[in-house]
């Protein structure tokens, strides 16, 4: 569990120290007994009078959930600290569970949208799909040694992408992914490769509803949270039952944003 201890701070002047906790790690200086001129207008001009406690590691920690010996980092509880209480949580902990979602953060960023490229690496562990290189350079908007680069030359190999969502030169990488967007990418995922072509955006996202990876209210162009895309990619594994299968090659890969 984070935790916070106490912080003693030392003042010029021959002013005794002061050790004491205010909330979060701050140290109320207007308590500090004898300060100078000086000290007092310092305090006067720092966060209603207190000012940042000096740092120590015990603040930046949280106590890993516990797992039974044998078994893999996955089949713990995530150790996420911003999703408890949300509606998506339980499909969070089976996307996590599913090897979809990275054990070494504390903080999943739930509410946050989720732009299109990073979808492909999530999206690939759900699918059990690796990566493909060389990246040939289609779209003009992703470098050919970019990490994302060997997911989007996968997609365009296996007809993942609608050209309803791209142009003839931008897959538009860092653009939010909207909720038809999703649909397509899931959808086409989970029929066969001589499929794909002829799904359209407005069935995919038809059918995405119907498969409970789409919320109810979502709305075809707004941006997805987070959570629900990651709930939405628990229920594509559940679709494909593919949770026994091993993760790609690649995914251990994760990108930072």
């Amino acid at each position: 569990m984070m935790s916070m201890s106490s912080q003693t701070v030392a003042f010029g002047g021959g002013i005794p120290q002061y050790s004491a906790e205010n909330g979060a790690g701050f140290v109320d200086l207007s308590k500090v007994e004898g300060e100078t001129a000086a000290e007092k207008s310092l305090a006067a001009g720092s966060l209603n009078g207190a000012v940042p406690a000096a740092f120590t590691p015990d603040m930046d920690t949280k106590e890993v959930p516990a797992r039974e010996a044998g078994q893999g980092v996955f089949a713990m509880d995530p150790p996420y600290v911003d999703i408890a209480g949300i509606p998506q949580y339980e499909g969070i902990v089976r996307a996590f569970h599913g090897g979809l979602l990275d054990s070494c953060v504390m903080h999943l960023h739930p509410d946050a949208v989720l732009p299109r490229a990073q979808l492909l690496m999530v999206l690939f562990k759900a699918l059990r799909l690796a990566g493909c290189r060389p990246y040939e350079g289609h779209f003009t908007d992703l470098g050919r040694f970019e990490w994302d680069s060997s997911y989007v030359q996968a997609c365009l190999n296996e007809d993942l992408i609608d050209p309803a969502t791209v142009t003839e030169d931008l897959f538009r990488p860092d653009d939010p992914l909207t909720g038809e967007e999703f649909a397509s990418f899931c959808e086409r995922g989970i029929v066969q490769k001589e499929q794909r072509a002829g799904l359209s955006l407005e069935e995919a996202f038809s059918r995405a509803k119907a498969h409970g990876i789409l919320p109810e209210n979502v709305d075809r162009k707004a941006p997805l949270t987070r959570a629900d895309v990651y709930t939405g990619l628990a229920r594509v594994m559940d679709l494909l039952n593919n949770a026994d299968q091993a993760l790609p090659k690649d995914a251990e890969i994760h990108p930072v944003g």
